[in-house]
């Protein structure tokens, strides 16, 4: 709650909008207040198969990219897919976008992926594989 607080109160300090090539950033005057937004202008996908029978309809499958130094930090994740099951299926497509700004050049990234049905985690990935991303160009 702290961060989403923080990040609130710095709306009314901005007054400049500037668009760049792969995003937007809103700045104060002075410059020492800025929000940079960018493009998930990339993506990794797959598919999930349901390890015994099939994903059960109404089930929620939230596929997650995150920096796998860390784990349980949110500042670690650069996607986040959440997929509704309609009908009971063994294989459910994912596409995670993510912006290759954000990518950092030295860490290694992984893909996290949750089964939830009425509101509980029936099943979360024991291994977690390791994905090559695009990173941004080093002049950005």
């Amino acid at each position: 709650m702290t961060s989403e607080a923080e990040y609130l109160a710095m709306f009314p300090k901005l007054d400049n909008i500037t668009i760049k090539e792969h995003g937007l950033v809103l700045n104060s005057a002075s410059g020492d207040q800025e929000l940079t937004y960018v493009t998930e202008s990339a993506n990794v996908s797959g598919q999930i198969t349901a390890s015994e029978g099939t994903f059960a309809p109404g089930s929620e499958i939230i596929v997650v990219l995150q920096d796998s130094a860390m784990p349980d930090d949110p500042a670690g994740i650069i996607g986040i897919e959440r997929i509704r099951v309609g009908r009971a299926v063994d294989v459910v497509d994912y596409v995670v976008h993510y912006a290759p700004e954000l990518v950092n050049p030295g860490s290694n990234y992984e893909l996290l992926a949750e089964v939830i049905q009425n509101g509980q985690v029936m099943f979360a990935t024991a291994v977690k594989p390791s994905v090559q991303l695009k990173t941004a160009p080093a002049n950005h």
